[in-house]
C-alpha cells in the first residue's frame, strides 16, 4: 500500500507540470476547503442520518456532469447517472444504517487532485482514493483498495 501511494504521490507531483495551471485550478487550500465540504456532505451521506436529498446535494454540488468514479476491485468504472442511482437504491433499502465510519489518515493535495489514505472503524487496514478536480467540483474518483 505505501508503494502505491508514493508512486500516487510521485504522479501527483507532475500533472500538468508541462502545461501549467488552467483557470479552474484551485489552490491548495481552495482545494482542501472543498474537498472537507465534500467529506463533510458523504459521511453524512454513508451513515444511518444519509438521505435522498443529502444524495442530491453530493451530487450537485460536488461532482461534475461527467463525474466518473472507478473502483477496479468492485467492477470498474461507473457513471454518474449509475452510482447516483445505486445511491438511492442503497438507501431507500437502508443500507448505509450500519457502514463503519470511514476517518481521515492522511491527505496529499497535489495540482487538481487529492489522494487520501483512509481508514474504517475497528479495521487496521487503510484505504487509498484518488480525487481529481476540474475547479470545485470532482470529476473523477478512485479508490486503490
Amino acid at each position: 500500500m505505501k508503494q502505491i501511494f508514493l508512486v500516487l504521490i510521485i504522479q501527483l507531483s507532475f500533472i500538468n507540470a508541462t502545461y501549467g495551471q488552467d483557470s479552474l485550478s484551485l489552490t491548495k487550500d481552495e482545494l482542501k476547503e472543498v474537498f472537507t465540504k465534500y467529506k463533510k456532505t458523504a459521511d453524512i451521506l454513508f451513515s444511518e442520518n444519509g438521505t435522498i436529498s443529502t444524495a442530491d446535494k453530493l451530487y450537485d454540488e460536488f461532482y461534475t456532469a461527467d463525474f466518473e468514479y472507478n473502483h477496479p476491485a468492485y467492477g470498474g468504472i461507473y457513471s454518474r447517472e449509475l452510482l447516483y442511482n445505486n445511491t438511492v437504491n442503497y438507501l431507500k433499502k437502508g443500507g448505509y444504517k450500519n457502514s463503519p465510519k470511514r476517518h481521515l489518515v492522511n491527505i496529499i493535495i497535489g495540482l487538481n487532485a487529492i489522494v487520501v489514505e483512509q481508514k474504517y472503524e475497528n479495521d487496521d487496514n487503510t484505504t487509498m482514493t484518488l480525487f481529481k478536480f476540474r475547479g470545485d467540483k470532482i470529476y473523477y474518483i478512485e479508490e486503490y483498495w
